[in-house]
């Protein structure tokens, strides 16, 4: 008798017919804030790489634009006991996720000493009924001369900026579910390992046996006896499937979308063939229509704390530079044109002037730069 031929003497009662069910993803319960946001990889790269390239880049003071002048100290450190590239490294973190910045400035006798980069979520925006706006920190009011606030994305009519948690919440949370599904299928074996079918009609004492003795049977590595119909059919998922790759990496991508980040920077596919030379137009469209927004931001609130006609200006030479080839051919171009001087080329390429060096013939001349 095979093993399940006790169907045959089992009594059974027409029940409703059953079936499998396909086990549906449940909404996580996680409201997505700053810190769910960054539980996401590709998020917590996206704000990591603005941040780190900002932070990285110096800041000089020109008169009229143009003229470059002694640098102030509340802006060579503008945090006491906290470096330059630490207090660009926090404002760039607030405008990446929140859309927002605040300064609390700390004055004597109308020169500013110190700028403090405020906690976020603990700056509290309130409109009037005067629409005039309203700035508290740890229950105190703040006087509006005392605070900057900044703003990425500045939205006529909005108190705050709109940063990427509030503008794509939705974006953020679906990612955040694709994630937690696959953990919980790991954990909770979201999807059974096969099916037990049969066109007779069983009670949930006779599935719950048919599925006991099968298992018992598997566990010992014998073979299984199927009979009255009964077919099994193992459920066979891929590793992609498994792992829900083609979901996450369309996340990983979404993320990149929204921070303006190129895919390449977090070794996503961004569907096209990336070489050397796209590869460094790529950073500089990175430069130009993503990370000119944090610099304008900073640069007007630094500029608004220096004399008339002094603007703050973020030195982009190390990011908008050519490779090196590029470089020296426009060099040696500028020079034999006569509007660029070699020892101007050795500044730009942070060498010492040397002296005499621009008596040199430039057309006969082999000495090097």
């Amino acid at each position: 008798m095979g093993l399940f031929d006790f169907l045959k003497t089992t009594k059974t009662e027409p029940t409703e017919k059953r079936g499998v069910e396909a086990l549906i993803p449940l909404r996580s319960v996680t409201t997505v804030s700053m810190d769910t946001a960054l539980t996401l990889g590709a998020i917590y790269r996206c704000v990591n790489i603005i941040a780190t390239s900002i932070s990285q880049c110096p800041i000089q003071v020109l008169r009229n634009d143009v003229e470059p002048i002694t640098i102030p100290s509340f802006i060579a450190q503008p945090t006491l006991g906290m470096t330059q590239r630490q207090f660009l490294y926090q404002t760039a973190t607030g405008l990446a996720l929140e859309g927002n910045a605040y300064w609390l400035i700390t004055r004597k006798g109308g020169a500013v000493l110190n700028i403090e980069v405020l906690p976020l979520g603990q700056v509290f925006v309130e409109t009037l009924a005067d629409n005039t706006i309203r700035y508290s920190y740890n229950g105190q009011v703040l006087d509006p001369a005392d605070l900057a606030h900044l703003k990425l994305c500045n939205i006529a009519g909005r108190a705050t900026g709109l940063g990427v948690i509030q503008a794509a919440k939705k974006d953020i949370q679906n990612a955040i579910d694709i994630r937690e599904y696959a953990i919980q299928f790991f954990t909770d074996g979201a999807v059974p390992s096969g099916i037990l079918s049969t066109e007779q009609h069983l009670n949930a004492e006779q599935a719950e046996a048919l599925r006991t003795r099968f298992v018992e049977t598997q566990q010992k590595n014998t073979p299984a006896v199927l009979s009255n119909g009964l077919e099994y059919k193992p459920n066979q998922l891929s590793p992609k499937d498994l792992q829900w790759l083609e979901n996450r990496q369309f996340s990983i991508q979404d993320a990149c979308r929204l921070f303006g980040v190129p895919a390449t920077f977090l070794l996503a596919s961004s569907g096209d063939s990336q070489t050397y030379a796209n590869l460094e137009t790529v950073n500089r469209a990175f430069v130009n229509f993503t990370l000119m927004n944090y610099f304008g931001c900073i640069e007007d609130a630094l500029s608004a704390l220096l004399p008339r006609n002094n603007y703050a200006r973020f030195d982009l030479d190390n990011f908008l530079r050519g490779d090196t080839a590029s470089r020296f051919a426009s060099y040696e171009s500028g020079i034999r044109a006569g509007w660029l001087t070699r020892n101007e080329v050795r500044q730009y390429e942070g060498l010492e002037p040397l002296p005499n060096l621009e008596n040199i013939n430039n057309g006969t001349t082999t000495q090097g730069i």
